[in-house]
C-alpha cells in the first residue's frame, strides 16, 4: 500500500484524478496549496494517467498572483523538493510551474530548472514518459535526476549553488512562458512539492503512490462522537490489500482484518460513568497506520441518581 510521505507539502495532483467535465485536477489530501488545480480550457486530449496539452494553448493553467494564497516561498525556505513525470519536452516549452506568476523565476521549464539568476540544472530532452526530481538544500547544494518508478537513477546533474532571488509574488502551473511565446504543449502525468529536502526513502514514497492507485489509506474520517448510550456508527476504509484494526476494550468493529477496504461499522458500549471518555481504532497495513478518535459522552443520570442516595460526591 502506497501513501505519500508525512512531510509537509505544498501540492500534488495526478492526471489520473483528472475530471474532464471541469477540466480539475483535485488537490491532495493536507497539501498546503489548498486549491483544486482547474484549467482554464480543455486540452488537446486525455487518457486514464496523463493529458496531454497539445501545442495549441499559450496558457493553460491557473495563476494566483495573491502571496497570501500562495504558501510556498522560495525566499525564506531553502529547502525543496518537486517530483514530477512528463514526456516530450524539450528546451523551450512553456512552464510546468512557476513560483512568480508575472516572469520565470523559480520555475519548472523544459527541462531546465530556471532561478533569477539564470542558474539552471540541465538535462537531455525526453521524449518518453520519465520521472525528474530536483531537491535543493539548506547549504546551497542542489541536483536534479531522473529516476524510474523503483527511485533508481536514470540520469542526474548536481550545482554547487543556486540564486534564489528576493520576491514570491505569486504562482502559475501549465502556464506560457513570461513573454507569451512559448507553450506547455506536453503529456503531463503528475507532480508533487515540497518544502523540505526529501531523503531518498521519501521521494520513493512520492513516486510510488503517484505511480500506483492513488488510495490513501485510512478511514474517510478523523473522529466519532457519541453520547452515553450504546451505539453505532459507518465509516469508509480505504485500503490497497490486507489490513488489521485493534481498538480500546469498550469498542469494537464489524471486522477487525480484511483483505482490502470498505464500509466498517464501528459501535460503542453503553457508558456507565460520569465522565467523557476518548478511545482509538488502531488500523494498519503492515506499512502505514492510520487513527480513528472515538469519543464518548458522560452518563448525566450517575450524578442524579447519587444525589438521591444522598452521595453529594460527584466524582
Amino acid at each position: 500500500m502506497a501513501s505519500l510521505p508525512s512531510n509537509t507539502f505544498m501540492f500534488n495532483y495526478n492526471a489520473k484524478q483528472y475530471d474532464s467535465s471541469t477540466h480539475t485536477f483535485p488537490k491532495a489530501k493536507d497539501q498546503l496549496f489548498d486549491e483544486d488545480l482547474v484549467l482554464n480550457t480543455a486540452p488537446s486530449s486525455y487518457s486514464d494517467d496523463y493529458v496531454d496539452f497539445g501545442n495549441s494553448f499559450s496558457y493553460m493553467g491557473k495563476m494566483y498572483s495573491s502571496t497570501s494564497a500562495n504558501p510556498f516561498n522560495r525566499t525564506s525556505n531553502t529547502n525543496f523538493t518537486f517530483i514530477y513525470k512528463t514526456s516530450g519536452w524539450t528546451n523551450s516549452d512553456g512552464n510546468l510551474f512557476a513560483n512568480r506568476y508575472g516572469n520565470y523565476n523559480y520555475m519548472v521549464r523544459g527541462t531546465v530548472f530556471h532561478t533569477s539568476s539564470g542558474s539552471f540544472l540541465q538535462l537531455v530532452p525526453n521524449t518518453n514518459p520519465q520521472i525528474c526530481v530536483i531537491r535543493v538544500y539548506a547549504n546551497g547544494r542542489s541536483e536534479r535526476k531522473f529516476v524510474d518508478s523503483n527511485g533508481t537513477v536514470l540520469q542526474s546533474v548536481s550545482a554547487s549553488s543556486i540564486s534564489w532571488g528576493s520576491v514570491s509574488d505569486g504562482i502559475a502551473f501549465f502556464a506560457g512562458y513570461a513573454s507569451g511565446s512559448e507553450y506547455f504543449d506536453k503529456k503531463f502525468y503528475w507532480m508533487y512539492c515540497s518544502m523540505e529536502a526529501l531523503t531518498d526513502e521519501e521521494i520513493l514514497k512520492v513516486i510510488q503512490y503517484n505511480e500506483g492507485n492513488l488510495i490513501d489509506f485510512g478511514p474517510d474520517v478523523e473522529e466519532l462522537n457519541f453520547n452515553a448510550n450504546r451505539g453505532s456508527e459507518t465509516i469508509e476504509l480505504a485500503s490497497e490489500g490486507s489490513w488489521s484494526a485493534t481498538t480500546d476494550s469498550w469498542i469494537t468493529l464489524s471486522q477487525n482484518s480484511g483483505t482490502t477496504g470498505g464500509t466498517i461499522t464501528v459501535s460503542v458500549a453503553y457508558n456507565q460513568f460520569d465522565t467523557d471518555r476518548t478511545g482509538t481504532v488502531v488500523f494498519t497495513n503492515g506499512v502505514d497506520t492510520a487513527t480513528l478518535t472515538v469519543n464518548q459522552s458522560e452518563n448525566t443520570i450517575v450524578p442524579i441518581m447519587k444525589l438521591l442516595r444522598g452521595d453529594r460526591r460527584l466524582n
